[in-house]
């Protein structure tokens, strides 16, 4: 998981907290 990358395609999960996280 590369934090790196936009969370929305890697963990789209993130996507709750924060675009970039």
């Amino acid at each position: 998981m590369n934090m790196d990358m936009d969370p929305d395609v890697s963990l789209p999960q993130l996507k709750q907290h924060g675009p970039r996280h």
